[in-house]
């Protein structure tokens, strides 16, 4: 074969397959990939592959850079992934941007209330919708609740991948049997008063506990009188050691924990101790859903641009997300997922099931509303 039939061939492939991919896409895209888009793509993945990187700031970890090797760069082989883990990464950006420096591309982690909302009103994030070009990510019908899900009120820059149910409760199984509590109501039972420890929320409403105790307090069952009772008639102790607090859990010294970290509560009842997570789902009044530093946004401008689009459509196709499943141990907001039972069934949400998505841009206002309630009745 001549080396010019052999590129026609291996075009014709690619076109092929996007046809493929495009044929289960749902029609509330109105997309209708053809040879052009294909070819597109094609053209974006060699430009990327001929900038050779891309830069990604964010979520730190070992587990992140093995998810990119052995993910990405394999699936993209000529596209280097520059990762700098940075749980401060926004104000690494900002200083960078102020000393004329643009350096990265991609930011992985979380968007806060303040430093998110100052980042944007700057410019420094762009749209992402006009980045995503694979069928199979632009077919909601592919995402939980059939959308993609965005933190930002416009829906427009800062994009979640994967979420957790939120895990409120931990119990002591000597003293109560995980499967019985049902609803948010058991916890002000008179019987539990003096029994109860929590992690510190009071201190703030960010951190664990801070966004799902908006889950209850907007919750049309419970809402402020339920905190209101709770937090001032339950005698609640408060920890600000979590580790610690289901260590008196499992002592004993408590029946309930509040706002744990489900990974302390899992070690610590393989280890022996005799405590539980409460599965969120099987509460009457539903679950609320976390997205922690799940979300991703595209720094504007990217120094390497086709690279940052190459790695944003793949990182939300379903081959990138069974990665973030597989290594990161996150639940893909994909549904075609093929790697769900891979995780621990109590954190991934499904379809049908009443819950609240407490991480939107649209509860954050909440926050200080929230602290100074819990701080009047503390006084």
């Amino acid at each position: 074969m001549t080396s010019c039939a052999r590129v026609w061939s291996i075009s014709l492939l690619i076109v092929a397959l996007w046809a493929v991919s495009a044929a289960g896409a749902a029609s509330s895209t109105k997309e209708i990939p053809d040879a052009s888009r294909a070819e597109e793509w094609e053209a974006t993945v060699a430009a990327a592959k001929k900038e050779g990187k891309v830069v990604v700031y964010g979520i730190p970890g070992v587990d992140v850079d093995k998810f990119f090797k052995e993910h990405f760069e394999v699936a993209f082989p000529g596209i280097k992934v520059e990762s700098v883990p940075d749980r401060d990464a926004t104000e690494r950006i900002v200083a960078e941007r102020r000393a004329g420096k643009f350096i990265p591309d991609v930011y992985l982690g979380a968007a806060s209330s303040t430093e998110f909302s100052s980042l944007r009103a700057q410019g420094i994030f762009q749209p992402l919708r006009p980045l995503l070009v694979l069928p199979e990510v632009l077919d909601e019908s592919r995402w939980f609740e059939g959308k993609l899900w965005f933190i930002d009120k416009e829906e427009k820059y800062s994009l979640i991948y994967a979420v957790a149910v939120g895990t409120l409760i931990a119990v002591n199984t000597n003293l109560i049997n995980p499967h019985e509590i049902t609803s948010y109501t058991q916890l002000v039972d008179p019987r539990w008063r003096g029994k109860i420890v929590s992690n510190d929320i009071i201190r703030g409403t960010s951190g664990t506990g801070g966004g799902l105790i908006k889950f209850l307090y907007l919750h049309p069952s419970l809402g402020p009188n339920f905190l209101k009772k709770l937090f001032g008639e339950m005698e609640v102790t408060l920890s600000r050691d979590m580790r610690q607090m289901i260590d008196w859990l499992g002592q004993g010294r408590f029946a309930f924990a509040l706002f744990p970290a489900w990974t302390d509560t899992e070690k610590a009842g393989r280890i022996g101790l005799p405590v539980a997570m409460v599965n969120p789902k099987r509460m009457k009044e539903g679950f609320p859903v976390v997205s922690g530093r799940r979300t991703v946004m595209v720094l504007n401008p990217a120094p390497h641009a086709n690279a940052a689009k190459v790695f944003v459509n793949w990182l939300l196709s379903r081959a990138g997300q069974a990665g973030v499943e597989r290594v990161l141990t996150y639940p893909s907001l994909r549904i075609d997922t093929p790697t769900k039972s891979l995780l621990p069934e109590l954190l991934v949400p499904e379809k049908g099931m009443e819950f609240m998505f407490v991480s939107l841009e649209k509860y954050w206002h909440l926050d200080n509303e929230i602290h100074q309630l819990l701080k009047s009745l503390k006084k």
